[in-house]
């Protein structure tokens, strides 16, 4: 028979080497990615995340340019530096939350490497499981990139042949 103290370091120890395992599965390294131009308002790495959810959001077809020949990515940091810096703060909390592997582990029961090393069909699944989330937070990170990354790219007057859409570029002085 077990004493009580005996239980209670047993479960502490088990409690640790979960904790460590955890810890290392979150710590898994991001894949960086090197911007088209200087960043404004988001780091590398939150950039490299960014990059690798956009092949996701807007796949590369056929006759359409790919986010990453478009520089959606970039633009969206360029649209991030014009807004209030919490927001920058929320969406770069946003992407180190979908870059993690550790919630994808304990939410999803999936053990990947970081969203951003794993390849564009783990991406896609991983992404797929945020869309699908029963918890509100995953959702609401789904929608804000998905509509921000959606109308960078969409919005972008090169995707007109497959959208039949010609923005104006409200850049130009009139």
């Amino acid at each position: 028979m077990w004493t009580r103290r005996q239980l209670l370091v047993g479960a502490g120890a088990a409690g640790l080497l979960v904790a460590l395992g955890g810890a290392r599965v979150a710590m898994r390294p991001t894949m960086l990615r090197t911007p088209g131009r200087p960043l404004l308002a988001l780091d590398v790495a939150s950039f490299s995340v960014l990059a690798a959810a956009a092949e996701v959001i807007c796949p590369a077809v056929p006759g359409a340019p790919g986010p990453t020949e478009l520089g959606v990515a970039e633009d969206v940091d360029a649209f991030l530096a014009t807004c209030d810096p919490s927001v920058v703060d929320e969406v770069i909390q946003a992407l180190a939350f979908v870059e993690n592997a550790l919630p994808a582990l304990v939410l999803d029961g999936e053990m990947r490497l970081a969203f951003s090393a794993c390849s564009l069909d783990d991406r896609a699944r991983a992404f797929a499981a945020f869309r699908s989330s029963r918890i509100p937070l995953r959702r609401t990170v789904y929608k804000a990139l998905l509509g921000l990354v959606g109308a960078t790219y969409f919005g972008n007057g090169a995707t007109a042949g497959i959208t039949g859409y010609h923005p104006r570029d409200f850049r130009a002085a009139p």
